[in-house]
């Protein structure tokens, strides 16, 4: 049997942000998933993780994805970010 190549991305995609999600909690970080990014646009975070006055915000993406819409929305979270006092990350996977 072969796996669609969709499904493994999203199975790729899920793994990376556990993964992320588990050692940013083992350093200490609160982490929270897809979070609303708030602004006019409609975009979400894959995490956010919170420690004292530090925020980091992360956007994991799994390469193939679809491209079209993608800077468009990675401008869009790394100005959310900043506008919540934090830095944004780009997780490529």
């Amino acid at each position: 049997m072969r796996i669609e190549p969709q499904r493994l991305r999203h199975y790729l995609h899920e793994a990376a942000v556990e993964q992320l999600a588990s050692k940013l909690r083992s350093e200490g970080f609160d982490v929270q998933k897809e979070v609303p990014a708030g602004g006019a646009q409609q975009v979400v975070f894959d995490l956010v993780a919170r420690r004292d006055h530090e925020a980091i915000f992360y956007e994991v993406k799994v390469f193939g994805e679809g491209r079209s819409p993608i800077t468009k929305q990675l401008s869009a979270l790394s100005a959310q970010a900043r506008r919540e006092g934090g830095r944004f990350r780009l997780v490529v996977v």
